[in-house]
């Protein structure tokens, strides 16, 4: 698929009638990305998971947490921080448990699911 991913997400997320696993890319296209003032759509595309996650338990995993948390990279936006994100994922459903997976690097991966 083609297109603005919180549309599209929205649009997936509506054909589905049972939990998924969805992954968020979390680093942002340089120039071409502008999400009403943010580097990415992260906090839009957890509005639609809320929508889907009221009836079915997704898990969530974003992927280039360094992009917000390491201090050595030039292109860190600080309007994110592990915090606010486990907030906002935490928002969704409260009783998500988080962890984080070695991706690019390592705990590059933030994994946020339902204990089964």
């Amino acid at each position: 698929m083609l297109g603005d991913s919180v549309e599209k997400l929205a649009e997936i997320l509506k054909t589905l009638n049972h939990s998924c696993t969805i992954i968020l890319d979390a680093h942002w296209m340089w120039e071409l990305s502008d999400h009403n003032g943010k580097l990415v759509p992260l906090l839009q595309e957890f509005e639609v998971i809320k929508e889907h996650a009221k009836t079915y338990n997704d898990t969530i995993m974003i992927d280039d947490m360094r992009c917000w948390t390491k201090e050595d990279f030039w292109y860190v936006d600080h309007q994110l921080t592990n915090e606010i994100l486990i907030e906002k994922i935490k928002e969704i459903n409260k009783n998500y448990i988080i962890s984080f997976a070695d991706g690019n690097v390592e705990n590059d991966v933030l994994v946020a699911h339902i204990e089964k």
